[in-house]
């Protein structure tokens, strides 16, 4: 019997590891993704057409070795809803070296990083959620400055801090 008793305790956890493991998996890949996200963004403030497109190139990779069948069902689901119109945006920036078209499809980005984030939990630490009163969109930053991705040098400070999403628990 306490042989018994012992397998079964091992095997228990042998599977909690493992699905922490999983877990820290698709987590890593969404910190990841979330990093590359803000790599674009801080591309854009400093108007480097060239760095936005490489970044968003490195974005694509990112979402695309996502281990999604390691995700829980309503994760994976929130995540495909959104999936393709964020890779859309991508694709509209990297195939472009015109700065305003990049900035213009960072705003739908946005959008849709926002709503993973928030629904998901995929930030390790504080997002903040910015917001452009003159372009009328918001932003995702690692960071409480402002640093506007839409105007850059114009109006580098322009906006304000409308979310902080706290960090998923560890």
């Amino acid at each position: 019997m306490k042989h018994v008793i012992a397998i079964l305790s091992f095997l228990t956890l042998t599977s909690i590891s493992n699905l922490y493991a999983q877990n820290e998996t698709v987590a890593s890949s969404q910190t990841r993704i979330l990093n590359t996200y803000f790599e674009v963004k801080n591309a854009l403030v400093a108007g480097n057409s060239n760095l936005v497109a490489l970044k968003c190139k490195e974005l694509e990779t990112d979402i695309n070795t996502l281990p999604i069948e390691k995700m829980g069902n309503d994760e994976k689901d929130l995540w495909l809803t959104y999936e393709k119109e964020i890779e859309s945006n991508i694709k509209h920036m990297y195939e472009t070296n015109d700065i305003a078209i990049q900035r213009k499809n960072f705003i739908d980005l946005s959008e849709g990083m926002y709503k993973i984030v928030k629904s998901l939990k995929t930030n390790s630490n504080t997002v903040y959620q910015q917001y452009c009163p003159m372009k009328k969109a918001a932003w995702l930053s690692e960071v409480p400055d402002i640093k506007n991705p839409y105007y850059g040098k114009q109006m580098l400070t322009c906006g304000k801090t409308i979310e902080k999403i706290a960090p998923r628990s560890k």
